[in-house]
């Protein structure tokens, strides 16, 4: 499921692109302009349910472990005045509030721990005016309820996370459903508008629809090359292709096609040239443990 959640974001991204770096040809059709009025919106809500989705609490875990050493030791240091105190003065009743040893602090659980120091901070705040003259100072009350605050601010964070990740998941489906119906009954429509006076945008908006699952030996990219006016697939030829700022020479295919193996996860732009017809540009968007297959139509000069 999350798989074919990643296959139809692409190709939703992909289309909006290529709609967004072709509008002069499609700007002031009525039918068209309606339609990527809304396909916007729907594709930037999914990108912010993708990214709420797939969000981790990096360095999280780490954090949340110094905030619990911190708080175990001023708990601690706190729990030493308090025991002596109880000591001097016999307080049964102090003794069995703050008696709580390294060991035990350490083997507490996330709410346990937290609920061990307010018990501390409560019956240190009570004592508060007998424990200043053993080494009690407002600064260190001050600092355990901070502490107390810091370390359930890291224990809640990943469960409210997970959380948001939970209800991204959920509500991803309805808005691909959403979209994907603009598509397939609207916009695929209007697009045989375009079939015969651009040829090009027409016919790599249906080759950007249709998004493969990566082989066994992963090759992101996949490029099919193809005369515009005939169809007809430019096999055998020579083809110069520059992603970014690196440029490749690759012979097509006997079916005219084109594997590039190494290229980074993301968006792209893709200049294609052949002797013989017009330089040719295409935007699309790669992502990782998937095969995008792009068709290129090429025109004649």
């Amino acid at each position: 499921m999350v798989k074919l959640q990643k296959l139809n974001r692409t190709m939703l991204w992909n289309v909006t692109e290529h709609l967004h770096h072709n509008s002069a040809i499609w700007s002031g059709h009525p039918l068209f302009d309606d339609v990527v009025v809304l396909l916007a919106p729907l594709n930037e809500k999914l990108l912010k349910l993708s990214m709420k989705q797939s969000q981790r609490n990096i360095g999280g875990a780490e954090e949340k472990q110094i905030a619990r050493l911190k708080l175990e030791e001023v708990t601690y240091a706190i729990t030493k005045i308090a025991l002596f105190l109880a000591a001097k003065t016999k307080d049964v009743d102090l003794r069995e509030k703050t008696y709580f040893t390294r060991s035990r602090l350490k083997a507490a659980r996330e709410n346990e721990i937290t609920g061990m120091a307010e018990q501390v901070l409560k019956a240190a705040t009570d004592n508060e005016v007998a424990m200043t003259p053993l080494g009690l100072t407002p600064a260190m009350l001050t600092e355990l309820a901070d502490d107390i605050q810091k370390f359930n601010d890291k224990v809640s964070l990943p469960r409210s996370m997970r959380k948001e990740s939970a209800n991204a998941t959920r509500d991803i489906p309805a808005v691909i459903q959403e979209a994907k119906a603009l598509l397939d009954e609207q916009l695929d429509l209007y697009m045989y508008v375009f079939k015969e006076s651009h040829r090009t945008f027409y016919n790599t908006y249906f080759s950007l629809r249709r998004v493969g699952k990566v082989p066994t030996h992963k090759r992101p990219l996949e490029i099919s090359f193809a005369d515009a006016d005939s169809a007809v697939s430019l096999a055998n030829v020579s083809m110069k292709i520059k992603l970014e700022h690196s440029t490749i020479r690759r012979k097509s295919s006997a079916r005219g096609s084109v594997r590039v193996q190494h290229i980074d996860e993301g968006a792209h732009k893709l200049t294609a040239s052949l002797p013989g017809y017009k330089t040719t540009e295409v935007n699309f968007k790669t992502v990782k443990g998937e095969t995008l297959k792009l068709k290129v139509e090429m025109e004649k000069e």
